[in-house]
């Protein structure tokens, strides 16, 4: 049974992670929230599976699981990350009408703690990346035949650049 007939909720997001400092590090996790301004509801979604979402993958169960993801010094890696619904929390539904969606994504990354206390004092942990993007069309249709995803673009039709 497709993932849609299941009622479970999955997001692609490209991620494109830039690690500027001199060790390597490594993403363990990703949590991604999705809020409705417009309701002020909220919903989480945790890091699963890599790979770019299609009807006939999520059929087949053909993605990657997610894996953390290695950063060597002063590098950068692309991803598409796909998102699941956390299954903890009230079940509803998050997106019900066209509109602007606010979304904060967290690179949870492991931390050394054998660094000299220097090293530990200078250490920035990662900031949240927060971004809004507009749902021109909800058509339910495209659930049940067809693609199986919604479009969805910057609200200023421009990438979103995150501090780190």
């Amino acid at each position: 049974m497709p993932a849609a007939e299941r009622g479970e909720v999955r997001i692609g997001v490209a991620v494109i992670s830039n690690h500027e400092g001199a060790r390597t590090g490594t993403v363990m996790s990703m949590d991604l929230v999705v809020r409705s301004p417009e309701r002020n509801r909220s919903k989480r979604f945790y890091s699963a599976d890599l790979g770019v979402w299609s009807i006939e993958k999520s059929r087949s169960g053909d993605f990657r699981p997610f894996a953390p993801i290695v950063l060597a010094g002063r590098s950068s890696h692309t991803e598409t990350i796909l998102f699941h619904a956390r299954r903890d929390e009230q079940v509803m539904q998050i997106v019900e009408k066209e509109g602007t969606y606010q979304f904060t994504l967290m690179l949870i990354a492991a931390l050394k703690e054998d660094f000299g206390l220097i090293d530990r004092l200078w250490r920035k942990p990662s900031k949240p990346t927060t971004f809004e993007m507009e749902l021109p069309v909800l058509d339910h249709r495209a659930f049940t035949s067809g693609s199986g995803t919604l479009a969805l673009h910057h609200k200023n039709w421009q990438t979103t650049i995150g501090e780190s």
